[in-house]
């Protein structure tokens, strides 16, 4: 059902349910993230869980976004949340995709349509300059005790 595009009316409460309920599965997720926990999280519900909500934002997200069920505004802050809590940088390039699908998404639209997400576009766009930034000011000579820089163990954990 998420992998297609053309979906018949009778599917639209369902699919609107897989969205919803990923939402949740994102919040739990972070949950885990957040205290810690990250190594206790399998890579490949990580992985499977990118890809779902991949799936429901660039396929289906032009029916979810205006069903009235739907909380679009606390669904992209779990995906925020999401992108930068990844454990692993292609963890984190896998998500930055799925923000690039809404913005092609968005590159269609109205300015009056794009004007609800200028709050979480410019939030997201201060995270990554600050993320991009933190990345340059990394000692990149300095070895420590376990033969890593700064600005390896950054990537690493990134």
């Amino acid at each position: 059902l998420l992998y297609n595009n053309c979906v018949p009316a009778t599917f639209q409460n369902p699919l609107l349910n897989l969205c919803v309920h990923n939402n949740s599965l994102l919040r739990a997720a972070l949950s885990t993230l957040n205290n810690n926990m990250g190594s206790t999280i399998n890579p490949e519900y990580l992985s499977k869980l990118t890809e779902m909500t991949r799936l429901c934002v660039s396929v289906h997200w032009h029916r979810v976004e205006s069903s009235p069920g739907f909380p679009v505004l606390e669904f992209l802050s779990s995906l925020f949340q999401f992108t930068f809590q990844q454990p692993t940088l292609e963890g984190f390039y896998m998500t930055l995709d799925i923000w690039n699908s809404l913005l092609d998404y968005l590159q269609l639209k109205d300015t009056g349509h794009i004007a609800k997400y200028e709050e979480v576009l410019v939030t997201l766009v201060h995270a990554l300059l600050k993320k991009l930034q933190g990345h340059r000011d990394l000692d990149n000579e300095m070895l420590d005790n376990d033969e890593e820089t700064e600005r390896q163990k950054f990537l690493r954990q990134c």
